[in-house]
């Protein structure tokens, strides 16, 4: 076995050779540059990545996309700090994504037509309960059937005026980070639980809220009920 010696004197700094010079100086930074680029993608994505979400009747399993309600035996009772009028039960309309709500109404009767179910009516009561949830999830960048404050679909319907009794089922979709009412739905009708809220024939009326946070992502509720 051998051992190198060391040098009894030291070479000085500036007579060192530099190992592999300066091109692999520039690559080492280059790679450092492109690493740091690669992970600021992926963080990017996922930060933008679209969601569905919904909730089932408690009385039929479903996946925890979707959302829907069989009339129950009891109602739900939560409280909820949306602004309602009281004379009217509604509220100011989001006019700036009106038109994207009225889209959506208009897309999801197309696909009940294709089933021959009937068209759904927007209910203005509806509209205003998913506008204040939209509005809610934009403001506080969350994805849930249950608002900040506690409120679940049933609450923010009756807050909004429209009254969920035994006799009247419901349901809701919720989604963030789609762009389009055309990439929403495809979404919606790409998820069966979502499909089958947009495709139940029992359900008569219908409220779409659409709102946009700062960063610019935009989140979507439709709301349905039976009568």
């Amino acid at each position: 076995m051998t051992w190198a010696s060391h040098p009894t004197t030291e070479m000085p700094p500036s007579s060192i050779p530099p190992v592999g010079g300066p091109r692999r100086g520039r690559g080492i930074i280059i790679g450092a540059i492109v690493a740091v680029l690669l992970v600021g993608g992926i963080v990017a994505v996922a930060l933008k990545s679209p969601d569905l979400l919904g909730l089932a009747s408690s009385n039929r399993p479903v996946l925890l996309p979707a959302r829907s309600a069989e009339p129950t035996p009891t109602e739900v009772q939560l409280s909820t700090t949306a602004t309602i009028d009281p004379n009217t039960g509604t509220g100011a309309p989001s006019t700036a994504n009106q038109t994207l709500e009225d889209q959506v109404v208009a897309a999801t009767n197309g696909e009940r037509a294709k089933v021959k179910c009937a068209a759904l009516t927007m209910d203005d009561r509806l509209r205003t309960a998913a506008q204040v949830h939209s509005a809610d999830m934009a403001s506080y960048a969350y994805l849930s059937h249950t608002g900040h404050d506690g409120s679940d679909p049933v609450s923010r319907m009756k807050d909004a005026g429209y009254t969920i009794t035994p006799a009247i089922g419901w349901a809701e979709n919720v989604a963030r980070g789609y762009p389009t009412v055309d990439a929403v739905m495809t979404a919606f009708m790409g998820s069966p639980d979502h499909k089958a809220n947009i495709l139940n024939c029992s359900m008569k009326v219908i409220g779409v809220g659409v709102a946009r946070s700062v960063a610019g992502e935009l989140y979507w509720t439709q709301d349905f009920a039976t009568k």
